[in-house]
């Protein structure tokens, strides 16, 4: 069978109106990123941050992250998925199903405390000034409440990967069910506790660096409104804004993979 990802990781697409063709980098990551991450370092800076929500020790961790790097590895159409840039992430064990709320108690504060630490002179902010609770749903093509429900009872442990660069979110759903293989649209939770982990990934001198979408859900208000982290200077910033199934050169989805 061939390959879903090109040799970068990246999603093979041939319909410009779900994404691009093909990548000019424009937007993009720090080139040395992958050097900066390292797992031991993500199980603290989680452990840590998350308070006393993190309840798998760093062995069960490492164990389950070679779990879906060996399931990566062994099927040929999916394998090429390693060549883009992957973040661990352990998720907290939390007490309700409200998205938002759990944004606005646990992920928030987490992040802000996580990327302060990491860069004294700048910010993680929130430009929502809506109430969260309530705001934030799956959308209906998605498969989120699986992991609402699973993080209910466990931490759960996978991978996200940042291989939908340049898509719309009708495009990046339409890639994640042609790739199957337990993969699902990453959404807030995940993209949340990877920057914990690597506050710096979006961090880059060189060159601009994306926005990435909780690609996930949608406001309960109106499905053309989805949420997302962006850079702005060297801050960083959680906020909404309409979509409306667009193509935009800075905008990334990504995929996550969780372990059993």
């Amino acid at each position: 069978m061939e390959s879903f990802f090109d040799n970068e990781g990246r999603f093979i697409n041939n319909d410009e109106k779900l994404g691009y063709t093909s990548s000019r980098k424009y937007f993009y990551l720090d080139k040395d990123i992958r050097s900066k991450i390292n797992n031991s370092e993500i199980y603290k800076n989680l452990k840590k941050y998350f308070n006393g929500k993190i309840l798998i020790t760093e062995d069960e961790f490492k164990e389950k992250l070679k779990e879906i790097e060996n399931k990566v590895k062994s099927k040929s159409e999916i394998k090429n998925i390693q060549n883009c840039i992957s973040i661990p992430f352990i998720l907290p064990i939390l007490n309700n199903d409200d998205i938002g709320k759990n944004l606005m108690e646990i992920f928030i504060p987490a992040l802000k405390m996580s990327y302060g630490e990491k860069f004294p002179k700048y910010n993680f902010v929130n430009h929502i000034k809506d109430d969260l609770k309530n705001l934030i749903v799956p959308s209906k093509n998605s498969e989120y409440n699986k992991i609402i429900k699973d993080t209910r009872n466990k931490n759960v442990v996978g991978k996200i990967f940042l291989c939908l660069n340049e898509f719309s979110f009708v495009g990046a759903e339409n890639s994640c069910s042609k790739i199957a293989n337990d993969f699902y649209l990453s959404g807030p939770y995940e993209l949340m506790a990877a920057l914990t982990a690597v506050p710096n990934l979006l961090f880059n001198n060189e060159k601009y660096p994306p926005l990435i979408w909780f690609s996930s859900v949608r406001s309960s208000a109106n499905s053309n409104i989805g949420f997302h982290i962006e850079p702005y200077g060297y801050n960083l910033t959680l906020n909404k804004r309409a979509h409306l199934n667009l193509v935009a050169e800075y905008w990334w989805h990504s995929l996550s993979l969780k372990a059993s």
